[in-house]
């Protein structure tokens, strides 16, 4: 990562990585579907880098960050049989390739909510089943590069994919082999002073280590 873009964004990852693993011990948010009525033989559309990458509803709702875009639409009354969401500018088509994968092994499970007594909740009221956690190969067929493995970071935290954002954290985790404050700026290739909060992020964690 040689230009200041990179740098920038190495710093942002490492942000994001350091707050995943201190919050380990939540719980993951609830993906609930209600006022969601979308049939689930719809399709989304996801585009980005002038690509368009069509998958189901229980693939792109993987992410609350698309989930809330299309609930916005339906409520606003600007949807209809081609549900189009951009990503341009914050999640190439490399990196959307991959994530896609991801959500297609791990799509949401539609199942009723047994939380709820009330006799009239409709099928189209699902919750997500956390899938259970397996190794990085197991998800992907191929490695990624440190900056691919980047990009998935950012993605995930951005299109708010815990479950995927967990398993990505877990691999850089296991790359940093100096858990030490200057092992890690090392690998985030961290040139410039700490600002207070970082340091606090990076002091908690290497507690946990």
């Amino acid at each position: 990562m040689d230009n200041i873009s990179d740098i920038r964004t190495s710093r942002v990852v490492m942000n994001i990585f350091l707050t995943n693993r201190i919050c380990q011990s939540l719980p993951y948010p609830a993906n609930v579907f209600y006022d969601l009525v979308v049939p689930t033989d719809n399709k989304v559309t996801l585009r980005t880098d002038g690509r368009d990458f069509t998958v189901d509803v229980a693939v792109a709702f993987k992410s609350l960050h698309i989930k809330g875009k299309i609930q916005l639409m339906i409520h606003s009354g600007k949807v209809d049989n081609n549900l189009v969401i951009s990503l341009d500018g914050m999640v190439s088509g490399h990196v959307l390739e991959l994530v896609i994968e991801y959500c297609e092994k791990h799509p949401l499970k539609y199942e009723k909510d047994v939380r709820s007594s009330d006799a009239d909740v409709s099928d189209d009221e699902c919750i997500e089943v956390t899938p259970t956690p397996e190794t990085w190969d197991a998800y992907f067929d191929k490695k990624v590069d440190l900056p691919t493995l980047f990009g998935l970071i950012l993605a995930a935290d951005y299109l708010t994919i815990r479950s995927l954002l967990d398993l990505t954290c877990e691999e850089v985790a296991d790359m940093i082999k100096v858990k030490t404050a200057d092992g890690i700026c090392e690998f985030f290739k961290i040139e410039h002073a700490l600002i207070p909060s970082e340091e606090e992020r990076l002091r908690r964690y290497i507690s946990m280590t």
